[in-house]
């Protein structure tokens, strides 16, 4: 899903299409939350490099947290900034995180 999502120019998705990929993404976070393993992804990388460790744990409002650092260059995350942020808008409504992550 993440490379459909990455790749939708190339692969000339309709705007169908992406609301479904959209849709998709918001039930993921869901199912990993209710099968009680809430899944936060943080963007690391850039300029400095990427952290060494690719997975590691948060406890937040009492819940063990899965954090996944996705490694990025200086030019960005491109359209994977926009699976990002669904991802995670959907698992901090879920986790009760008002702030930013």
């Amino acid at each position: 899903m993440k490379f459909a999502y990455e790749f939708q120019d190339e692969l000339k998705l309709q705007e169908q299409e992406i609301k479904w990929l959209n849709s998709q993404i918001n039930e993921m976070a869901l199912a990993f939350s209710l099968e009680g393993n809430p899944i936060l992804i943080r963007k690391t990388g850039g300029y400095s490099g990427c952290e060494e460790v690719k997975v590691n744990e948060a406890i937040i409002n009492e819940k063990r947290v899965t954090i996944l650092n996705f490694c990025f260059t200086c030019k960005g995350a491109g359209r994977l900034e926009e699976f990002i942020n669904i991802f995670n808008n959907r698992s901090k409504k879920l986790l009760k995180i008002k702030t930013e992550f």
